[in-house]
């Protein structure tokens, strides 16, 4: 179990900064996260903005994974309100592990508030020591009748522990 918590005390207000971090004021929002490790197989995370008076949630973030032998679940619930922004999302996605070498995964993200689907992500990677290697297939949807949906083809390396390169997107 794990729990931290912070809050920005400044002695004058700094209009330079955005108002949607609430780091322009006296006193920012109180922001923290905690996480409960039930066991190897199921992680609970809770990361939250609370405002300065304790009276409103501007942010809640609420996720778990549970894990079997060869497969991986996830799903999240994000909210944001007020001068954080007015969304609510749901998140899922499934990791396979194929070998020891190889894993593919799918991720997807919806919006409550307009009911419609933000993306889907399907990856395959190959892993070694220090390398992997992967194809990302992405379908982004867009809630804008102007905007078409775009479909995205990505190679990726990541060197591992080190950085990740990416190719441009092909479309």
């Amino acid at each position: 179990i794990s729990f931290s918590a912070g809050q920005v005390v400044s002695a004058k207000e700094n209009m330079d900064i955005p108002s949607s971090t609430s780091l322009d004021q006296h006193f920012s929002d109180i922001v923290g996260e905690s996480k409960f490790n039930i066991n190897e197989k199921l992680n609970l995370n809770y990361d939250f903005a609370i405002d300065q008076g304790y009276k409103n949630f501007n942010y809640n973030e609420v996720s778990a994974d549970i894990g079997f032998q060869k497969a991986k679940f996830n799903v999240g619930y994000l909210q944001e309100r007020n001068h954080v922004g007015n969304k609510e999302y749901i998140t899922s996605g499934v990791d396979f592990q194929l070998n020891n070498s190889s894993e593919l995964s799918f991720a997807t993200k919806r919006n409550i508030l307009t009911s419609s689907a933000e993306f889907y992500n399907l990856n395959y990677n190959y892993i070694n020591d220090c390398l992997k290697a992967g194809l990302a297939y992405r379908r982004e949807f867009y809630t804008d009748k102007d905007l078409e949906a775009t479909n995205s083809l990505m190679f990726t390396i990541t060197i591992v522990p080190f950085a990740e390169i990416n190719t441009p997107n092909f479309k």
